[in-house]
């Protein structure tokens, strides 16, 4: 069964940040549509997988690392 993911303030801050970025470095949203993409893979795969991911010190915190390069 796949848990919940919760998103901080702050990643969704981030998050936002970063699209704003690169909407205005590429006067498109084509890059931040694929980023998009990509965080929302990598949030169901841990939502599925939730012992994935980079353990912190926070008890029940994982990190996920996610790039656009393959």
């Amino acid at each position: 069964m796949a848990r919940r993911i919760v998103w901080s303030k702050r990643s969704q801050e981030d998050r936002k940040r970063i699209f704003s970025y690169w909407n205005k470095r590429n006067e498109s949203k084509d890059y931040s549509r694929k980023l998009n993409k990509l965080l929302n893979e990598a949030a169901e795969f841990v939502a599925e997988n939730p012992n994935t991911g980079k353990v912190t010190k926070r008890r029940g915190i994982r990190v996920k690392f996610v790039s656009h390069l393959h």
